[in-house]
């Protein structure tokens, strides 16, 4: 080509695309692009091939620009949307974070034939530090839709159709984002202070924990994020991200061999999901989950979502992880997100102290905490859910420790200890449960006030405190409470109990303006307490040494919870209010 002569060359696709396919004409500038086809696009030099004419060549003309003026820019390729499958990866993909031993980077002289010579190199000075940068590795298989197994490790993964697989070292952030068909992924282990993060994508995956590091943080996701957002591409719109899904399913998602705690989101569908035997952060999302905390103090949320922030270092994050509990219909990329449909979950919180809240609700904790590193209940400072009255009838058992569970809206099934079928606990299991909805304050690790909320909001609930000395504020509805062994303290409707001053108080809601049903409350063989509300109530005991107010009241000690506490006083309030009681004591 030449200013007196034009040129030109021909393209044609390879084979029949499933959808049009735009190819990008990179121009420098200095030549000028032309075609007579109507599949040309001169405003952004693209031509575009569908499944009717992928084979009819197209011609480009190109010719000098005699407009051209020299420009320090170089040109930007805007590369094709690719496969987005790891099948060509064929030999072994070596990647470094960092600089490896005896591995030196600096440019050298090329060799060069005696007849040709070059400029010096330019002196650049470029100041990394290993220190403060994030080194990333995004890894897709998102394009492929067979049912695709893979390991991954602290350094490499293999399989997914790939030969050798794909080794890496010196990173700070791993991630993973699998296909559309029913995949297993097994992590055999992950590194100290890196952020590892596998996304199921579409289908009914199976992601498994041998181990882990617990330096590092391990992020499950069944689909992806609550958001969306890691899923986002199209054929028509590319971006950095995974392409979208549209059959999100049923995952199991299993991690009780990790070596540290895992932060776990099951996304849309019904999910089982195991944790660790660490603290966990664990969050079914929409449909009916079977979820199990295992060991740790696992903070578990039945309906609520996940998203996360891995843009930063690990050891430079501040924070990693948002709780969701209302989808963002604006914002959310709506077909891959979730809408955060409540279900009815069934969630065992195993050994620990726990906090669980079976619809959707918040844990909040110390200001600076990254939420993603702790569950430890000294930052936490709130526990609730308040105002999220929509919910499930969900299935609750605390298991060992000294758990917090808050049923929600709907008529849940809710045992402090291992349920009816279970083993008695021998250790501590001193449980504070809300049938329904309310708040619990914490101070440096103490309990400090229980209080119900949305008193009119709630339904029957079935509430077993088992072993422990149980605080139990059944909510809205006609209840069934058993208290179990231990000295417990129990409200059938609305009210609180306030745990500060080194006293106790137990209240109920006044007025008549708020939900309420006939309550069956069997007290245990502890020194026990119950006011009863609203309501023609039933409340039996097997103890000597117990306290009801059979409607409305309350009970004052002084003392501490789980010590020798004191009767001071016992006043009702609302005596015109109340329903008629049938009081059993032993």
């Amino acid at each position: 080509m030449s200013q007196a002569q034009d040129d030109d060359y021909s393209l044609v696709l390879s084979k029949a695309p499933t959808a049009p396919v735009t190819v990008n004409l990179l121009n420098d500038g200095q030549t000028l692009f032309s075609s007579e086809d109507p599949r040309f696009n001169a405003d952004d030099n693209t031509v575009t091939f569908d499944s009717t004419n992928w084979d009819q060549p197209i011609t480009i003309t190109l010719s000098v620009n005699e407009d051209y003026q020299e420009q320090e820019a170089q040109p930007v390729q805007n590369p094709p949307l690719q496969p987005h499958t790891l099948t060509g990866i064929q030999g072994k993909l070596i990647i470094e974070g960092g600089v490896p031993q005896g591995k030196a980077r600096a440019l050298s002289v090329a060799v060069m034939l005696p007849s040709e010579s070059d400029t010096e190199l330019p002196v650049k000075n470029i100041e990394v530090s290993e220190v403060l940068q994030t080194d990333v590795l995004n890894v897709f298989n998102d394009g492929s839709q067979e049912n695709d197994s893979g390991v991954l490790s602290d350094t490499s993964l293999t399989g997914l159709g790939m030969g050798e697989g794909i080794e890496y070292k010196d990173l700070e952030v791993v991630e993973l984002f699998l296909g559309q068909g029913d995949d297993n992924v097994v992590v055999t282990d992950t590194a100290a202070d890196v952020i590892t993060v596998v996304h199921g994508g579409g289908g009914s995956d199976t992601l498994s924990v041998t181990g882990s590091d617990a330096d590092g943080v391990l992020i499950l996701f069944g689909d992806t994020g609550q958001n969306g957002f890691a899923y986002n591409a199209t054929s028509d719109e590319k971006t950095d991200k995974a392409r979208e899904f549209n059959n999100p399913g049923n995952d199991i998602i299993n991690a009780s061999g990790a070596g540290g705690s895992v932060t776990i989101f099951g996304g849309q569908g019904n999910d089982v999901i195991t944790g660790s035997e660490y603290g966990d952060h664990i969050a079914g999302g929409s449909g009916n989950d079977f979820i199990a905390g295992l060991g740790g103090d696992d903070h578990i949320y039945g309906d609520a979502g996940f998203n996360v922030d891995i843009s930063t270092r690990l050891d430079l994050s501040t924070q990693i992880l948002t709780v969701v509990n209302i989808a963002d219909a604006v914002n959310d990329n709506l077909e891959t997100s979730d809408p955060l449909t409540v279900g009815s979950d069934t969630i065992n919180a195993g050994i620990g102290d726990d906090i669980v809240i079976a619809d959707k609700g918040v844990i909040n904790q110390l200001d600076g905490v990254n939420r993603i590193l702790s569950t430890s209940l000294s930052d936490v400072t709130e526990v609730s859910n308040v105002g999220f009255t929509n919910g499930g009838g969900d299935t609750i058992t605390g298991s060992t420790g000294n758990d917090i569970l808050l049923g929600g809206q709907a008529s849940d099934s809710i045992y402090g200890g291992n349920g009816p079928e279970g083993a008695d606990i021998a250790g501590n299991d001193s449980d504070i449960i809300l049938g329904d909805m309310g708040n619990i304050l914490i101070d440096t690790g103490v309990v400090t006030l229980i209080a119900t909320s949305d008193t009119n909001t709630g339904n029957n609930d079935v509430i077993h405190g088992d072993e422990g000395d149980d605080i139990i504020l059944a909510g809205a509805g006609g209840d069934y409470v058993e208290s179990g062994s231990g000295n417990d303290w129990v409200l059938g409707d609305f009210g609180e109990v306030d745990l500060r001053n080194n006293a106790i108080a137990l209240k109920t809601e006044q007025g008549n303006s708020n939900a309420s049903g006939n309550d069956e409350i069997h007290l245990g063989s502890g020194n026990d307490s119950a006011l009863g509300g609203l309501g023609s109530d039933t409340i039996t005991s097997d103890s000597g040494n117990t306290h009801v107010i059979a409607d409305n009241g309350e009970l004052n000690y002084s003392g501490a919870w789980n010590d020798s506490a004191v009767l001071v006083s016992a006043l009702t309030n609302d005596i015109n209010l109340g329903g008629d009681d049938d009081v059993t004591l032993g």
